[in-house]
């Protein structure tokens, strides 16, 4: 099977994985899919994508839609972003300028064979690491 159709397969089967589960999910094309995900603490949108590569697949799963970022920026928050970083191995934190919003996000190199399973992993990943971050990045708010 080439690859844009196992990628196409691999993002359907994710779908389907994800509505039987009770979330809601928005295709937005072959390669990419969205799903809305209610954690215990705040709900977030995860954006998985997958890219064929060389070597396998490019997995990318993002989550957003859960933190906007403050009108003013200080470091602070940037320092804040680089601790809960270097706490963390499987999920990374940053900030989209374009969304207005923090991020959170993990990447993979798979093969076809655990492709689907990694991005479940993944996916739960993300949406445990916006749940943690989420009260702490409250919790700055409310000192400033």
């Amino acid at each position: 099977m080439e690859n844009k159709e196992l990628i196409k397969e691999f993002i359907a089967t994710i779908e389907a994985d994800m509505e039987e589960m009770g979330f809601e999910v928005h295709n937005n094309n072959d390669t990419m899919t969205t799903i809305e995900i209610e954690t215990d603490t705040v709900p977030v949108d995860v954006v998985v994508g997958i890219v064929a590569e060389e070597d396998g697949f490019f997995v990318h799963v993002e989550g957003a839609n859960f933190y906007e970022l403050p009108e003013k920026m200080s470091m602070s928050l940037f320092v804040l972003l680089n601790e809960m970083n270097s706490e963390s191995i499987f999920v990374k934190y940053s900030t989209n300028y374009e969304l207005n919003q923090v991020t959170v996000a993990a990447d993979a190199m798979v093969y076809a064979d655990t492709c689907v399973k990694t991005c479940r992993n993944l996916i739960a990943r993300v949406a445990a690491g916006a749940e943690y971050c989420y009260p702490i990045l409250q919790a700055f708010k409310s000192k400033k």
